[in-house]
């Protein structure tokens, strides 16, 4: 009997600690899928409708010195996207507003808010032009007419611009609970891959035969390194979204985060400089600031291309909306009461209004990323979260582990100061929307 109870006794532990084995399993494989997950939704808010851009900017700077940008601003990137969860570990804060506050004070809540406010708000007027860049394109395949010489109006993008605001952008963003619309990160990642893959194969076939209306390939040019990190920036300004990627993780740690962005930073490397070289290696210095204004306006794998990103356009359009209302609210409503129905649809149609207007000042898609790029894209993923760190961090405020956030935001400083005073000088980058390529009335268009 007593043997009996002993092997009992011993089948239960054995059993037990089976059950612990596959209990510790079944964590280590929910952690893993967390950080796919993670990694998943990390890469979908960095590539967006920036990674079109990249060429260009490889145009900018050459492409020697281009890819040496891409790698450095890829590297900073990841610094400074562990410095967010590491100033929120040492402030207490799960915002980056929270984080700013705690640092400078009600000043650093309302430099932030600024920010966060002109960055989605520029972006959807980035939205408005893209969409009627790509939409007269594909429409005017549809309906056999070159864009650029036919007098119709539904191939105006100005008009399609504002039909597109007056169906879907102003209707959706007027609804206060747009959760559903943050669902779309499926079609922005099947959109942006399968413009990955469009490019590529255009490249293997227009390349060769675009040899005699393409000038040289630029190397080096150092008088471009602003433009170009302004445009390399935009892509990666992900920093805001980075306490709501971090909550998602099962395993809340900074290794684990650490590991998430190593690996969604280096997907995402890859992407852009697959784009950006493919891109520039077929137009080289006709390259334009929306890489799909390169390609013909009946070319049906592009026009495939263009449609998705335009519903990706319109579709994110609304949430950027929503960030800049909230941000308005937050500012002068956040101690009172919350603001009326009334506020609400006069604030929304009024942002409506102004993104469509400013979208008609410019036909170049490269200057409003620039202009983001520069102006919030910088401030968001290099200045502001070195210098919180410096701000939080144990110790002395000057030691070698000050070096690093200290570099990071001289870097930043010296990309804006340097933007800003080339900006002066040649201007605003320009496109030549509307014109089509020389190659489309040879017949090279496959």
């Amino acid at each position: 009997m007593k043997k009996q109870t002993e092997q009992s006794f011993l089948m239960s532990s054995d059993e037990k600690s089976n059950n612990e084995d596959d209990n510790t399993a079944d964590e280590k494989q929910g952690e893993e899928a967390s950080k796919l997950s993670t990694s998943f939704n990390y890469i979908n808010s960095i590539l967006g409708s920036g990674i079109i851009g990249m060429p260009y900017a490889l145009k900018n700077a050459g492409i020697c010195l281009g890819m040496l940008l891409f790698i450095l601003v890829s590297l900073i990137s990841d610094y400074t996207l562990r410095l967010m969860i590491r100033n929120g570990e040492l402030s207490g804060s799960s915002s980056y507003q929270g984080v700013m506050t705690f640092c400078f004070g009600r000043p650093g809540f309302i430099l932030m808010s600024i920010i966060q406010f002109i960055f989605p708000f520029l972006a959807v007027v980035g939205f408005n032009v893209g969409v009627g860049d790509t939409l007269s394109k594909v429409f005017g395949a549809f309906i056999g007419e070159d864009p650029q010489t036919s007098s119709l109006l539904i191939l105006n993008r100005n008009f399609i611009i504002a039909v597109a605001l007056l169906t879907i952008l102003l209707p959706l963003s007027l609804y206060k609970d747009i959760d559903k619309l943050a669902k779309t990160s499926l079609l922005s990642s099947l959109a942006i891959l399968f413009l990955m893959i469009s490019v590529f194969i255009r490249y293997v076939n227009l390349a060769p035969s675009l040899s005699n209306f393409s000038q040289s390939l630029t190397l080096f040019n150092w008088s471009g390194i602003p433009k170009a990190v302004g445009l390399m920036v935009f892509s990666y300004t992900v920093h805001h979204n980075s306490f709501l990627l971090y909550s998602s993780m099962k395993e809340k740690t900074e290794d684990a985060w650490a590991k998430v962005t190593h690996f969604s930073i280096s997907i995402v490397f890859i992407s852009v400089v697959f784009v950006g070289v493919s891109g520039y290696f077929t137009f080289l210095d006709n390259t334009q600031g929306d890489l799909l204004e390169n390609y013909c306006y009946d070319d049906t794998l592009i026009n495939v291309s263009r449609v998705l990103f335009a519903m990706t356009l319109l579709l994110t359009g609304p949430i950027e909306i929503f960030v800049a209302r909230e941000v308005l609210s937050n500012i002068f409503w956040a101690e009172n009461s919350p603001p009326s129905l009334l506020y609400h649809i006069i604030i929304t149609v009024s942002l409506v209004i102004i993104s469509f207007i400013l979208s008609l000042l410019t036909d170049c898609l490269g200057s409003v990323m620039e202009i983001l790029g520069l102006y919030t894209g910088v401030p968001i993923a290099f200045i502001l979260p070195a210098l919180c760190y410096l701000f939080l961090k144990p110790g002395p405020k000057l030691s070698w582990t000050s070096v690093l956030p200290m570099c990071t935001i001289i870097t930043g400083t010296f990309v804006i100061i340097s933007g800003t005073l080339l900006m002066f000088k040649e201007g605003m980058s320009t496109c030549s929307h509307g014109v089509s390529p020389q190659y489309c009335s040879t017949g090279d268009n496959l």
